[in-house]
Formats: structure tokens, C-alpha cells, sequence
């Protein structure tokens, strides 16, 4: 059924528009306006699921698939069109109630699309809307009388900017895709960083391309949002990643914390801090360096002579720590018997005994903890950035739906 149902990254999958375009040929002629035919390819669709597939092709999502090119198919009857000559983006309007994949709704044959239109402005407006509508959900749950619907406002007040931060996390990770919408990386634009003090070798360190500063869109967020440093999280099974990643916990020289300090040195409390995995524990040590704030997922833990260790100064930080419940670093670093029990199944009581014994002296990440609720069943993959993001959105719409029952502030 799924390669009858499930629009893809294929030939011949393509939009085709049902009221085709008028358009009058030739210009100013007194002939009738002749419509033609509008298409858009799948086959060189950018943001297909990567991994899931259907007969060969990989699975258009929702809001993340877009048709980079709409052209006109064939000249009218007056053969005044010229085909090509429409030329911009196309994506789904509608798609599956239900089925996801990537986290994302599918979408399927004789689902909706806008055609020859520009994503990234449609997508900055809906977003302008969408926050503006959230900020006054939560400003009505935060004048319910009712106390649970204050605390859904106050989670959901917590998690819209934790999402902006994860986004921006999980970004770092690949910076040739687009920033986020709302956001643009200024990394290597050297205009764009001298107003922040900063040349495009600042950031670099010891890791090119690790260390990504973005800005905010005044026209989707106001002046809610500030400048952020996100930092790269370990890379598969890149040795250097791990070397620097166990090195800071043992309190051995690692050169990515010490270029860490040093941005936080640099721009201190001027900006935000984010980072997962190895990146969290990069961006809490910037983060105490500059007495700034920071929003850390699935952090690695800090060491408590790191900053100073490398000619910083522990200022007062207010760092917002995310874990998915039973994720394996979180597991690793903290003592608990979920995680014991996790090693024991794997390595029986030498793996049990190992993990208690890495507990024991590997640092906790720091800041206040906040726990999101797990999508995958194993402690790998609830450590991935996909999870994070499934949990603090699980808890929006929860939020979401609890302040709208009471409220009757929908969005």
C-alpha cells in the first residue's frame, strides 16, 4: 500500500496544479487568455525523509519537503507560454491525520500543495502568527484562577524558548541546511559578527565550524529572543570528540572547553548559550564564564575546575537543563538504579559495577533539570537530538491543551 499512498522523493511523483494558470498570449493581443498546465517535481525535492522510504523513495514530509521549482508544462494553444517560466517553490498543505514519519505527518497522493510560492516567507509569517498566538495562551493560563492551568502556562512559557534553543542545537550539527526560521547564522559573516565583537577566527578555535552564533528575527520574536552561541555535540565516533569529552570530566586538557571559556569570556552575558551532548557541557562552561544563561539537552557534565582551569571565573549562570527520561549519558553520569540495571543487561555485573563506578566520578551536568518524555525504547537513541525534541514538543501540546480547556485560548 505505501507505494500507491505515500508521496516520495521519485519520479514521477510531482504537484500538478488542477486550475491551471491563465496567461495571455501574447501579451496585449486580443487573444483569450489560454491557461497551462503547472507542475512541480518530487524527484529534486529538498528535506525527504533520509531514512524512510517507500518503493525506493524516500518519504515526503509535512512541512519539511519542498519542491524547489514549479514550471509551466506545456505552451498554451496560442504557443505564447513558455515552459520553465514560473520557477518558484511548491510543498504539502495537507497531509495524514496520523501516520508520521521522522515526527513529522506524511503526505499522501491527493494531498494538497501550494504551488510557485515562496516557503521561507510563508514559513516566517506562520511562525510570527504561531508565536504570537502562544504568547497570549500563556499570558491567559497565567491569570487562571485554576492553579494547575498557571503551572501548564508557566511549563509551556519554559518550553517554547527551550524549542527555539533545541532547534538551534540540533542546526549546529548540520549548518549548510537552513537556520531555523526566525534565526540566521551570522558565523561567517564577518559585518554581521563585528557587532558582537567577533571575527569569523573567534568562533573557529579548535573546531571549524563547531561553534555557530545566530540572531534573531525582531519581525517574528520582538525583543524576546537574544543572540545565541549553540555548540556542537560529539559526532558519531569522531576521536578527537571523545577525547575532549572524557578529557574535561577526568580534568585533562581539552581544547573544546577551553575555547568555550574562552567565548564566554569574550562576549559574556550578551548572548545565550546552547548546546546537546558534548555541546551542552560546552555550552555550561560558556555559559559560567559569561554569568549568562544557557539551555543545555542531554548535557555532558562540567567539571568543577574547568573554568577556572582555563582563565575563567565562575559567575552566577542560569542554566535550564533538559534529559529524556532513561537517555544513556544522563544514565552514565548519574547515579541511579534504572541505569544500573541497563548496564547489568548488557554487561551483567562487571558492566553493572563498571557503570556504578563511572558514576561515581564522572561530573553531573549542571544547572536545573528539567526530564522530557522518551520516544525511542533504547538509551542510545533517546540521546539523539530527535528525542529532545519529541519530548519538549509532547509537553507543549500537552500544555497547550490543558490551558485552552480553561481558558478557551486556542491556537
Amino acid at each position: 500500500m505505501a507505494e500507491n499512498v505515500l508521496s516520495r522523493r521519485q519520479e514521477p511523483w510531482m504537484a500538478v496544479s488542477c486550475a491551471p494558470d491563465v496567461c495571455k498570449t501574447p501579451m496585449g493581443s486580443s487573444t483569450p487568455p489560454v491557461p497551462y498546465n503547472v507542475v512541480s517535481s518530487l524527484a529534486p525535492a529538498l528535506g525527504a525523509s533520509e531514512d524512510v522510504h517507500a518503493n525506493d523513495g524516500r518519504v515526503q514530509r509535512h512541512a519539511m519537503t519542498v519542491m524547489p521549482t514549479t514550471e509551466g508544462d506545456e505552451p498554451g494553444t496560442a504557443t505564447g507560454v513558455v515552459s520553465g517560466t514560473v520557477g518558484q517553490q511548491s510543498w504539502s498543505q495537507t497531509h495524514s491525520p496520523s501516520v508520521l514519519v521522522n515526527s513529522q505527518p506524511v503526505v499522501r497522493h491527493d494531498d494538497v500543495a501550494q504551488m510557485n510560492g515562496d516557503k521561507a516567507a510563508q514559513d516566517k509569517a506562520d511562525k510570527k502568527a504561531r508565536y504570537e498566538c502562544r504568547k497570549a495562551q500563556i499570558e491567559a493560563g497565567k491569570n487562571s484562577d485554576d492553579p494547575a492551568t498557571r503551572e501548564a502556562a508557566a511549563r509551556f512559557e519554559r518550553n517554547v524558548v527551550a524549542a527555539e534553543k533545541a532547534a538551534l542545537s540540533g542546526h549546529s550539527y548540520d549548518p549548510s541546511k537552513p537556520a531555523p526560521t526566525g534565526w540566521r547564522d551570522i558565523t561567517d559573516d564577518p559585518e554581521a559578527l563585528a557587532r558582537h565583537g567577533l571575527t569569523p577566527g573567534d568562533l573557529h578555535g579548535s573546531r571549524p565550524g563547531a561553534t555557530r552564533l545566530y540572531e534573531p528575527d525582531p519581525d517574528v520574536f520582538g525583543g524576546d529572543m537574544r543572540p545565541t552561541v549553540a555548540f556542537r555535540g560529539t559526532e558519531g565516533l569522531n576521536g578527537p570528540d571523545w577525547i575532549n569529552n572524557g578529557g574535561q570530566a577526568f580534568n585533562i586538557e581539552s581544547p573544546y572547553y577551553r575555547d568555550a571559556v574562552r567565548v564566554g569570556n569574550t562576549l559574556g552575558s550578551s548572548v545565550d548559550y546552547t548546546g546537546h551532548s558534548l555541546g551542552g557541557g560546552l555550552a555550561s562552561a560558556a555559559a559560567t564564564a559569561g554569568g549568562s544563561r544557557a539551555w543545555t539537552f542531554n548535557a555532558a557534565g562540567l567539571n568543577p575546575g574547568t573554568v577556572t582551569g582555563y582563565g575563567g571565573t565562575e559567575r552566577p549562570a542560569d542554566i535550564a537543563a533538559y534529559r529524556v527520561q532513561d537517555e544513556a549519558l544522563t544514565g552514565v553520569q548519574e547515579q541511579g538504579w534504572k541505569g544500573t540495571l541497563a548496564a547489568f543487561g548488557v554487561g551483567g555485573l562487571w558492566g553493572a559495577l563498571t557503570k556504578v563506578a563511572l558514576s561515581a566520578v564522572l561530573p553531573d551536568a549542571v544547572g536545573t533539570k528539567h526530564d522530557l518524555p522518551a520516544s525511542s525504547l533504547d538509551p542510545y537513541n533517546r540521546h539523539l537530538m530527535p528525542d529532545v525534541i519529541n519530548g519538549i514538543e509532547k509537553q507543549k501540546q500537552a500544555d497547550q491543551r490543558k490551558i485552552a480547556e480553561k481558558t478557551g485560548k486556542r491556537c
